[in-house]
């Protein structure tokens, strides 16, 4: 009985009390390969259930009117690509470099050194 009250007692020293915690311990299930694997597949199964249940929410509320909240542009595109519609002539626009001709004066800029 000495020995329990003994080990029952909490230790002061830092190592001892990791020791002493991981002895009471007994809830620890011990990872493995395989547990690890089911439990990645399961987190992914339940992400995606998830994904699937917001993109069906959103269809449901777009086909009755509804404003959609909390939908990414992507998740929209996934659920309606007919909402987005593409600018036929977007590749034709083109930039002309900008030469000093059309640069504004000192004047112009609005400088504070000449203004009293």
């Amino acid at each position: 009985e000495e020995k329990k009250k003994e080990e029952d007692k909490e230790p002061t020293e830092m190592l001892a009390r990791i020791e002493w915690l991981k002895k009471r311990t007994t809830t620890r299930t011990p990872v493995t390969l395989d547990r690890l694997k089911a439990w990645i597949e399961r987190k992914k199964a339940k992400k995606e259930a998830e994904r699937l249940a917001k993109l069906g929410n959103a269809k449901a509320a777009l086909s009755s009117g509804k404003k959609l909240a909390g939908v990414t542009g992507r998740e929209l595109f996934q659920v309606d690509s007919t909402l987005f519609v593409d600018d036929a002539e977007a590749a034709e626009d083109t930039f002309d470099e900008r030469t000093g001709a059309g640069t504004l004066s000192d004047d112009e800029e609005g400088g504070e050194e000449g203004a009293a």
